[in-house]
């Protein structure tokens, strides 16, 4: 157990994850993007194609 109570692998995130924020929202960002860019992009074809096939 480490001192603040938490397991060292939750910790060890933890402390990464600061490390990371110092570089600014940088990493978050991406980590965002990288989720929500794939169904965004789903979401464009898909009305692109309805467009097309002519539905409202």
């Amino acid at each position: 157990k480490s001192p603040f109570g938490l397991s060292t692998s939750t910790e060890c995130m933890l402390l990464w994850f600061s490390k990371r924020q110092t570089q600014g929202l940088t990493g978050l960002t991406r980590l965002l993007f990288s989720i929500i860019f794939p169904w965004l992009l789903a979401y464009l074809v898909a009305l692109g194609v309805m467009k097309t096939l002519g539905y409202k």
